[in-house]
């Protein structure tokens, strides 16, 4: 992938594209339903993020995160909170380090899960399929989660 096209992509990662939270809430208590029909990605975005869901009595928010196929994601790190992955759909090939290493990449099929604390640099790479992670962050030294954006 040329390395133009790498920029905008992890931009997209971190959030500045972000899509309007579309978690149904109930008023009792934070419970909430959402399927997978109520979820609505942006054709065209090679990196794309949906805020499902987020309590900031609790400090965390989930989201879903979608990879295009044939995406390159440069070495990053996220500033703040603790993040649980899940593998949704697609298989994502994961390596952690300050440099992409394709020799360092592991194949994570749907199902898997990985952790990465604040600070913690990873890669990734998306073959043939899009990939769909779930992620949780907790962050109990910020005063919210991070807002959905419009």
């Amino acid at each position: 992938m040329p390395s133009h096209r790498l920029i905008p992509l992890l931009a997209a990662l971190l959030g500045t594209m972000a899509l309007p939270v579309l978690a149904a809430g109930g008023g009792d208590g934070g419970a909430f339903t959402l399927t997978p029909e109520q979820i609505t990605w942006q054709e065209g975005k090679a990196t794309q993020r949906v805020d499902v869901h987020a309590d900031a009595a609790h400090h965390v928010v989930t989201r879903r995160v979608r990879i295009a196929a044939g995406t390159d994601l440069p070495p990053h790190g996220h500033e703040r909170g603790y993040r649980l992955v899940t593998v949704v759909s697609g298989t994502l090939l994961l390596g952690f380090g300050d440099r992409f290493d394709a020799a360092m990449l592991k194949p994570m099929p749907p199902g898997s899960v990985f952790s990465e604390d604040a600070g913690h640099r990873h890669f990734a790479r998306t073959l043939q399929e899009p990939v769909v992670l779930q992620l949780t962050e907790v962050c109990l030294a910020c005063a919210a989660p991070s807002p959905a954006r419009p």
